[in-house]
């Protein structure tokens, strides 16, 4: 930091002097404290997200499941959007949050070059050992759109093979099934946690021309949204009162 540099001394009568044309000039109002502005969120804190939801779209996985994975496997802290990082890598139990792809990329390279394979990449901590093979590298893995697709194809082959996705995300994330039941109870604390999504705004009236006076054409009633997409999976978008977290279309 430069400092100030000193004042130079002047007589009593001409600061005195000084000081009065300055009280008699009109200044402007003195500005309060200045508030610190909230840091703007990074672009790349919503790539995991938005891939979460394209995936869901194609796969007719719950988006809400998807979404919770996501947090679980790669969310931050403090994140202004409440999203998955898409340059998070994850290698022998050692997780890092890296700031872009570049880096990120490296990180993963420099693990495969020593002969380590037990390493997660991206939005959904994909493993490379059991699953690089469905990618081109790793470069591949870690593209947000890719990684979510893939995740949500898994999550979508576990509740064919266990029946329910209580049981599936739990086997996402382990076989062994006290660490299945603690991570699937996470990931459900996180749904719950979700904030709900707006209700839809029934669409205007729409005019309809009569057959005769006083007799307007019935109008059919729209079915209402609903929260998840695809096969038997479609759930209401308010579930009923009581209902279970996590349950079978």
């Amino acid at each position: 930091m430069r400092e100030n540099p000193p004042v130079p001394h002047r007589p009593v009568a001409r600061c005195l002097a000084l000081l009065i044309a300055l009280a008699t000039v009109p200044g402007p109002v003195a500005a309060g404290p200045a508030r610190a502005q909230p840091a703007a969120a990074d672009p790349d804190e919503r790539l995991c997200a938005a891939a979460a939801d394209l995936a869901a779209v194609a796969t007719g996985v719950p988006r809400g499941v998807l979404q919770a994975v996501m947090l679980a496997e790669s969310g931050r802290r403090g994140a202004a959007s409440g999203s998955g990082w898409p340059w998070a890598v994850n290698q022998g139990g050692a997780g890092a949050y890296h700031p872009d792809r570049r880096s990120a990329l490296a990180a993963v390279n420099a693990a495969l070059a020593s002969g380590v394979r037990n390493i997660d990449l991206g939005c959904f901590q994909l493993n490379w050992r059991w699953h690089g093979s469905a990618f081109d590298g790793p470069d591949a893995m870690l593209d947000p759109v890719r990684n979510a697709a893939h995740a949500a194809r898994f999550l979508r082959a576990l509740h064919a093979e266990f029946g329910d996705w209580q049981a599936a995300i739990g086997a996402y994330h382990s076989r062994d099934p006290d660490r299945a039941a603690r991570y699937a109870g996470r990931v459900a604390a996180l749904m719950a946690a979700a904030p709900a999504a707006p209700a839809a705004e029934p669409p205007p009236p729409q005019r309809q021309r009569q057959r005769g006076p006083g007799f307007p054409l019935l109008q059919g009633t729209a079915r209402g949204p609903s929260l998840f997409a695809g096969g038997g999976d479609v759930q209401p978008l308010v579930a009923p009162a009581r209902a279970p977290l996590l349950r079978e279309g």
